[in-house]
């Protein structure tokens, strides 16, 4: 259990890292969810920063998913108790976040998939969001 804590807390520390060298803010500061689309445009200014953070990031992650993510899976699969586990897409929206807010009134553990993981294990021909693929090989 201690393993899972410290991978989730890992993992969790680089994407703030990284979004913090990317925004200039935390995720916190930097917009409400009704307002994210119209403070993004904003980030030009930051284009710079943004091309370091993801220069930053990829060897950042690359090292939690190919060292310590099968330990993770494995580290849940240990718990015991009711498992749920959150999947089937590559985003996690209001709806799926209302769905774990329920689940976890009857559960002893839920299991949601890393989105960001999908983005950097193999080209997704299917994305509609292509900047995704250009930003990565900028890198």
């Amino acid at each position: 259990m201690n393993e899972l804590i410290a991978y989730q807390r890992n993992l969790f520390a680089v994407y703030d890292e990284f979004f913090r060298r990317a925004t200039g803010k935390s995720a916190k500061e930097f917009a409400p969810l009704d307002k994210f689309a119209e403070t993004v445009p904003t980030l030009r200014s930051r284009s710079k920063a943004m091309e370091n953070a993801f220069k930053w990031v990829e060897p950042e992650l690359n090292k939690i998913y190919k060292h310590e993510t099968i330990k993770a899976f494995g580290g849940a699969a240990d718990l015991g108790g009711i498992k749920v586990v959150q999947g089937g897409g590559a985003h996690f929206r209001r709806t799926q976040l209302s769905a774990v807010k329920r689940m976890v009134l009857y559960t002893d553990t839920v299991l949601i998939p890393d989105p960001v993981f999908a983005l950097t294990e193999t080209e997704r021909p299917e994305e509609k969001f292509h900047s995704i693929r250009i930003l990565a090989k900028q890198i």
